[in-house]
C-alpha cells in the first residue's frame, strides 16, 4: 500500500468520527503530512508505509513540535490508522462548553 493510500484512509476515517484532517503545503521540509483536529485536540500526523522510516529532518521537526507543545503521531499503515482513530474517539472533549 502506498503512503498516499494510507493518507486517504486516515482522512476518511477521521471524517467519519466527526474530525477534521487537513493537508497543508509547507516550504519547510520534514513537516508532518496531516493535521488532525478532533474534540478540541490537535495532532500533527506523519504517515508511513509499514516499512517506512522517518528522515533525520522529520525527526528534528517532530521534536521541535513536541518541545513547543505539539502532539505528533507517526502512523505506519492502515492498521495503525485504525488504532489512532480508536484513540481519538476515546479522548475527552477539550472544547469549552460555551
Amino acid at each position: 500500500m502506498l503512503e498516499k493510500d494510507i493518507e486517504q484512509y486516515l482522512k476518511k476515517r477521521v471524517e467519519i468520527i466527526g474530525g477534521l484532517c487537513f493537508k497543508f503545503i509547507s516550504n519547510e521540509t520534514g513537516v508532518p503530512d496531516r493535521t488532525v483536529i478532533h474534540k478540541g485536540n490537535v495532532f500533527f500526523v506523519e504517515l508511513k508505509t509499514a516499512v517506512g522510516k522517518l528522515t533525520p529532518r522529520q525527526k528534528y521537526i517532530h521534536q521541535k513540535l513536541i518541545e513547543t507543545g505539539g502532539k505528533v503521531a507517526v502512523i505506519h499503515g492502515k492498521d495503525e490508522v485504525d488504532v489512532f482513530i480508536n484513540f481519538l474517539d476515546s479522548l475527552k472533549d477539550t472544547r469549552d462548553d460555551a
